[in-house]
């Protein structure tokens, strides 16, 4: 196995802090009333730090500091989904990263009435 060099894990590093960046911008977009919380550049910096650790410790980001994609990006799109007013906890978006949007409303097949 090919050993990462520190300078790599400083380039995935940036990369991925970059990602979190882009994904709060996301994150405001969606859920406005985070400007509310989240007042200040220090207030910001210090989220997105306390978000690159909790994604880490789920192995969303790995030990090289490389994002895994495809749960990042499951996460990231399940926002426009949420039927929430204000900005999921970190926790909550590991969960959408790991298992996307839970269904919790009855297909429509459930939905017909047979009695009729």
């Amino acid at each position: 196995m090919a050993k990462v060099s520190d300078i790599d894990k400083k380039r995935n590093r940036d990369f991925t802090e970059k990602c979190i960046t882009d994904l709060f911008s996301t994150i405001v977009g969606v859920f406005p009333s985070t400007r509310s919380i989240l007042k200040t550049k220090a207030d910001l910096d210090h989220t997105k730090s306390i978000w690159f650790y909790g994604l880490f410790e789920a192995g969303i980001i790995d030990h090289h500091y490389e994002l895994n994609f495809e749960l990042f990006y499951r996460g990231e799109d399940s926002l426009y989904f949420l039927k929430q007013r204000f900005m999921p906890s970190c926790g909550q978006f590991i969960h959408l990263c790991l298992y996307g949007l839970e269904k919790d409303e009855p297909d429509d097949t459930t939905m017909q009435d047979d009695t009729v």
